[in-house]
C-alpha cells in the first residue's frame, strides 16, 4: 500500500500512510507449531482450533521453513500478509454511501460474543467508551444587547450604524434564499458568515438592532449546515482512513476513539435533527438524509481495518512469543469491542466484515478456553 498525501494530516487525524509490519515477517508457517506448543490444545476439537491467518506456501507444505531474510524482502511479506487478512484487492474497496442497503445484514454472533466476553472479561474491559463529551459539544453562547456593559452597548451602536448597508442587503436575502440541496446550503451560509465577520462588536447584538433580520431562518440555516458539514467529514474520513507504521495499540486506539466519537456525535446530531425536522421544512432547508447512511455505511471500513491488524498483531505474537496468549487475548477482546460499537452503528456487516470476525472469533474463543481471563486489570484498559 503505497504512501499518499492526504490534506487530513495537518489535521492529525490519522488518514494515509502504509501498512504496518515494517520490520516482521508476520506468521508464515509456525501457526501450526504455535497452537500445539499452547496449554490443552491438542485436547480441543479440532473445529475450535484457530485457523492460519495466511495462506501456507509450496515450500512450507513441503516440510520446509520460511526464508529466514531481512531487510526489503521481509517487510515486503509483512505488509503482503497484513493485506491478505483484509478481503477484495488490496484490502478491499472503501465503502460508500451507495452501497446497497441489503448488503449490510445483521450478524448476531456480534452480539453473542459481546456478550460472552463481557461476562467472562472483568474490570469492564468490554463497555469501555473513549468519546470526549467536552470536546464534542458545540454549544456557543449567545449574548443579548440587554446583557451588555454600557461600553459594549456603545460599541454595538456604532457597529450597526456602520454596517447598516450590508445588514440590510443580508436581511432580504437570507429571507428570500432557497437552497436546491445541502451543499448548496453550506456554501451559502459559509459565505453569509464571512460577510458577517467585519462586524467588531458582539455579533447576535449588532443583528438585533435591525427588526427586518431573519433570525430565525439563519439559525436554522446554520444549524443545519454545520451538522451537515461535520457527518459529511466523518464520512469522508471514514472513507480515506489507512493505517500508518504505528504499532498495533497505536493504530487500533486511534481508530476506536474515532469510532466512539462519530457514535456519540452522530446520535445527537440525528436527535436534534429529528427534533428540528419540522422546522427546517417549514424554513426551506432540503436535509438531506443520505449523509447519515454514508457515515454508517464507510464506518465498516474501520472495521476492516481494525480486525485486519488485529489479525496480523495475534499472528505476529504467535510466532515470536513463548507464551501469547494474555496479549493475544486482549487484541481479540477490543477488536470484538469495536466491532460491536460499529456493528451497532452501521446495523450490521457486509460479508467481508462477517468473514473476518469469524477469524477473530474463533480465535477470542479459542483463547478463552485455554487460558483464565481474570489477569485483565485496570492496567490492561489502554
Amino acid at each position: 500500500m503505497a504512501a499518499q498525501p492526504s490534506t487530513a494530516e495537518s489535521a492529525g487525524e490519522p488518514c494515509v500512510g502504509t501498512p504496518l509490519g515494517q520490520g516482521s515477517a508476520g506468521p508464515a508457517g509456525g501457526d501450526s507449531a504455535a497452537v500445539e506448543a499452547l496449554p490443552a490444545a491438542k485436547i480441543l476439537p479440532e473445529q475450535d482450533r484457530p485457523v492460519l491467518l495466511t495462506p501456507r506456501t509450496p515450500r512450507e507444505d513441503a516440510g520446509g521453513s520460511a526464508p529466514g531474510s531481512v531487510g526489503k524482502r521481509v517487510r515486503d511479506r509483512a505488509s503482503s500478509r497484513l493485506r491478505r487478512h483484509m478481503p477484495g484487492k488490496g484490502g478491499g474497496a472503501l465503502a460508500d454511501a451507495a452501497t446497497p442497503a441489503e448488503r449490510i445484514k445483521p450478524n448476531p454472533q456480534v452480539e453473542s460474543l459481546f456478550s460472552e466476553l463481557s461476562k467472562a472479561i472483568p474490570c469492564g474491559f468490554m463497555t469501555q467508551d473513549f468519546s470526549n463529551a467536552a470536546e464534542a459539544s458545540t454549544d456557543k453562547s449567545v449574548h443579548s444587547a440587554a446583557n451588555l456593559s454600557p461600553e459594549q452597548l456603545e460599541l454595538v451602536k456604532s457597529d450597526a450604524e456602520r454596517h447598516a448597508s450590508l445588514i440590510t442587503s443580508l436581511s432580504k436575502a437570507i429571507s428570500d434564499f432557497t437552497a436546491p440541496d445541502m451543499t448548496t446550503l453550506v456554501e451559502y451560509v459559509r459565505d453569509t458568515s464571512a460577510r458577517l465577520g467585519v462586524i467588531m462588536a458582539n455579533e447576535a447584538a449588532v443583528l438585533e438592532q435591525f427588526p427586518t433580520w431573519p433570525q430565525g431562518k439563519w439559525d436554522s440555516l446554520c444549524e443545519a449546515g454545520e451538522a451537515y458539514s461535520e457527518l459529511s467529514q466523518y464520512a469522508r474520513k471514514e472513507k480515506q482512513w489507512l493505517l500508518q507504521r504505528g504499532t498495533c495499540d497505536e493504530e487500533v486506539q486511534k481508530i476506536e476513539a474515532f469510532v466512539d466519537r462519530v457514535r456519540s456525535r452522530t446520535q445527537l446530531l440525528e436527535a436534534k435533527q429529528g427534533a428540528s425536522e419540522a422546522h427546517w421544512q417549514l424554513q426551506g432547508i432540503p436535509w438531506d438524509g443520505s449523509v447519515y447512511r454514508a457515515v454508517r455505511v464507510n464506518s465498516l471500513h474501520l472495521a476492516t481495518l481494525y480486525m485486519s491488524r488485529v489479525l496480523f498483531e495475534v499472528a505476529s505474537l504467535e510466532k515470536e512469543a513463548a507464551l501469547p496468549h494474555q496479549a493475544c487475548l486482549r487484541h481479540l477482546a477490543a477488536s470484538i469491542r469495536v466491532c460491536h460499537k460499529i456493528h451497532d452503528l452501521a446495523g450490521g456487516f457486509e460479508q467481508g466484515q462477517s468473514e473476518l470476525f469469524d477469524k477473530v472469533r474463533r480465535l477470542a474463543k479459542y483463547y478463552l478456553r485455554v487460558m483464565d481471563a481474570s489477569w485483565f486489570s485496570e492496567t490492561d484498559q489502554q
